[in-house]
Parts: C-alpha cells; structure tokens; sequence
C-alpha cells in the first residue's frame, strides 16, 4: 500500500492529485520571518530554550485544523454541503489549481525556519544553565529536529516535492527560486538520517510528536517493512514506557472503559489525561502527539464551525462512511453498528436527518477549542499491522486488528509486554474479521492484499 494516501492517521487521505502543484508557484515559500523566535539575549537559560521550543510547536495550529479538512475531503471521507466555500468546492472536486485558503504552504516552511532559527542557538545556553546540560541539550535537539521532519514529511505528502530550507536562516534568500526534492525515497533518507542519531536505548525522552513512530512511518512508506515493523513496535514498547508504569496503558488495555470513556480520547487530551488513572482507567494515554486549541487562549477550532450542524456546516460525512461505522457488528449482543466510534460520537444526525461530524463537537468547557490529534495509539498498531503483514506475519498482523495479544501469542510479542493488549477492533467491542478460507489458502500475494485492505478501512473509521 502506498502510506503517502495518508496525511495524518485520523482519517484516511489520498494524495492530492498532479494539478495542485500548480499552485507551487512563487507565493509556495511566501513564509515571513517577522514572527521568529529570539535574539541574541533570549538564550540564557534552559526556560529560554523551553519556550523556544514551545513556540515552534505552537505553529502547528495554523495547519492542523485545515489538515482534517483536507484528508477528508481528498479522501473522500467527507462531502461538501450548499454552505461550502470555493475552496472547499475545489478540494472536494480535486480541482485545486492556484492558491487554496486550506492549503497554504507558507504555515509549514515557518515551523522549519523558526525551528532551524532555535536549533544552532540552543548551544549557546550550554554552560549558561546548569539545569540545561548536555542530555537536555541533546533532547531539546531531538524534539526540534522530529518536528521539523515530520513537517518535510507533511509537506511532501501534500505536494509531492519540498524544499529544504537553509540551517542558517541568515542565508535565506526568500526571492531565490528553491530548489526542490521530488523523489520519495530521496527525502526519507535525509530524514531518517537526521532522525536515527536520536534513537535513545535507555528511552530518556519522548518528543511531542513521537520519534519512533515517525522513523516507522518513515520506513513503512519506503517499503522497509522490517525497519518499519522495529520502530513502531519500539514506540508502543520502548523502555520509557515500563519504567514509568505507562506500557499497559500505551498498549490498549481499555478492558474496562465505556463507550463515553473511549470519546474521551478526542476531547482535551491533556486535560483528561490522568483523571481516572486511580481508577485504572486512563484513555488519553492513547493520544500520542496532538496540537492543542483553546478560543479562551484565542487559538480557535475552526473544524466545529465547519462541520457542525448548529454553526456554518460546511462538509459533512459520506454515506460510504456512514454505511461504513453502521454496518460493523459488536462481538455481543444482537446490536448493528460501530457504538463506541459511530453513531453519537464520530458522527450524529439532526432532527431533519442531516447528517453531520461530531467528533470535534464532543463536550468540552469552551466551543471551537477540540484538540487535533496528530498520532494516536491506534494508528501506530494499524502501521505496526501493515509492516507486519507486508513482511510475511499476517495472522500476526490480523491478531492487531482485531482482538490483540492477549488471547494469541507470537515470538516477538512477549507475555509480559503484550499479554494484555486487546487489540484495535476488540477495544472498541467489535467482533473479530475473519478472513475466508479460499483466501487464506490461496494466492499468497492476494492473502497480503486483503488483510492490507481490512487495515485501511480500519483506518478510515479511526
């Protein structure tokens, strides 16, 4: 499967189509550097180096929101309504020719310039602060440099070409034509080289968005199913997690969570990370990297007002979704439907029967302020099962899908680790897939095809 029809790991997307590149034309790198971060006396202490860092990560809310908008759109998981803008229109049709209100590269390259402006400063604090020493340093470095490939990564996926900006922004030179790397394989080399020097064996950090995930990403889309397979399953178990308590909660163990519980994952994160943790209940550990929204704080959401009924409704869900989320059937009861991600969470519909997303809508104390989750839990055991099938474990992969490790177990997986994980579908308390027999002992490379089919439409209900 080709990993670049997918832009986050929320909603299934298909790369945009040849004609967008068009719209790459000089206004592509029209990013200012009027709101970059520091001078020469800001980098002192390792406070100065945490906002920083804060500050480039802050960026992200100028293209996550638009990012939901465009996956589902592009993908064909959402439909536009009368009330859609152009924009809109043109994104749904795959007719975006020239500048687009939702995809405006210039909000990417300015989280690379400010993060290549914090990166060769943050070594000036060395010594400075003894709070900042060389394993903050190192992990400060880490955390700037997977946000700025993940951004690289982002942007080819939405362009199919990028260009890397200048370390030394000094050197920019904004009326140069740039110079661009339109080869898949060219570009995840260059970041899995910048990335691989921070892989921790003793798992000190975790970056805000998640080193080995993206490394695993990164390798999955290059076909490096064995190197894809490692990082993923080192990010849902690497040592950090066992050390402090965490792995249990980080491998889906939500035995005892309802369906309330489970809706919780997309409503404040942060928020609702540890409040029933005494109760052994702890969903938001799920929520990997997400870019945070508050109106209060004025960074508003504007994916309510689009999506919701009571506000602009300007796109909606497909009946293909719907029939999708409705069609699934709970591993009890004589029940019909996905009842912990369909019907009142994901989507829900009016009094005149409109259907709409609710997903962004969920309870929180302030509106247009839902947070965008970037990785999630589930969408790293999906790859992990792409990997895994794509490199000759299937029935290990289809154990991920449905039901989990707890019930079957398989070199590589150990009891202690993984003995409690109940797997993407059983999670959600749906009943297992089961791939027909004609299938399983027939064309080997049909077999792989149909498993790596289950695994996208998963994905598209995730």
């Amino acid at each position: 499967m080709n990993k670049m029809r997918y832009i986050f790991g929320i909603i299934g997307c298909s790369v945009l189509i040849a004609s967008l590149f068009s719209s790459c034309s000089d206004d592509f790198f029209d990013a200012t550097t009027d709101d970059r971060i520091g001078s020469e006396q800001h980098y002192n202490t390792k406070t100065d180096a945490d906002i920083s860092q804060l500050g480039c990560y802050a960026l992200l809310a100028n293209v996550a929101e638009g990012m939901v908008l465009v996956d589902g759109l592009q993908s064909d998981q959402l439909d536009v309504t009368a009330n859609a803008d152009n924009d809109m229109i043109a994104l749904n049709r795959h007719q975006v020719l020239g500048a687009n209100a939702y995809l405006d590269p210039s909000n990417f390259y300015k989280i690379i310039l400010n993060v290549n402006e914090v990166l060769p400063n943050l070594q000036k604090i060395l010594g400075k602060d003894r709070d900042f020493d060389s394993v903050a340093f190192k992990g400060a470095q880490g955390s700037l440099i997977t946000l700025r490939s993940w951004t690289y990564y982002t942007l080819f996926k939405l362009y199919g070409k990028v260009s890397f900006m200048p370390i030394d922004i000094n050197n920019l030179d904004l009326a140069a034509a740039p110079v661009y790397i339109n080869d898949k394989n060219t570009l995840i080399d260059a970041l899995v080289e910048e990335l691989l020097p921070f892989y921790d064996t003793l798992d000190i950090n975790r970056y805000p968005i998640d080193l080995y995930a993206l490394i695993g990403e990164l390798y999955l889309e290059k076909d490096d199913y064995s190197n894809a397979a490692k990082y993923l399953k080192l990010s849902l178990e690497g040592p950090h997690y066992s050390k402090t308590g965490l792995i249990a909660k980080y491998m889906m163990v939500t035995a005892d969570s309802d369906k309330d519980g489970w809706a919780k994952i997309f409503v404040e994160p942060l928020n609702n990370q540890f409040i029933e943790e005494n109760e052994g209940v702890d969903y938001n550990l799920t929520a990997r990297t997400f870019v945070p929204y508050s109106i209060e704080a004025g960074h508003k959401n504007n994916i309510e007002e689009w999506m919701h009924i009571d506000f602009k409704y300007m796109v909606k869900p497909t009946s293909a979704l719907i029939d999708s989320f409705n069609n699934q059937k709970p591993s009890a009861g004589t029940a019909i439907g996905d009842l912990y991600r369909g019907y009142k969470v994901s989507f829900d519909s009016s009094s005149s029967r409109e259907v709409y997303v609710n997903k962004y809508s969920l309870p929180t104390q302030y509106l247009n302020s839902a947070d965008v989750i970037v990785y999630r839990d589930a969408d790293i055991h999906l790859m992990l099962a792409e990997a895994l099938n794509r490199s000759g474990q299937t029935k290990v992969a289809l154990t991920i899908l449905n039901d989990g490790l707890k019930k079957t177990k398989y070199p590589g997986f150990p009891n202690a680790v993984w003995g409690s994980n109940i797997g993407v579908r059983g999670r959600v308390i749906l009943k297992n897939i089961v791939v027909p027999v004609e299938i399983e002992t027939g064309d080997a490379t049909a077999y792989v095809e149909y498993v790596e089919d289950l695994i996208i439409n998963e994905k598209a209900l995730e």
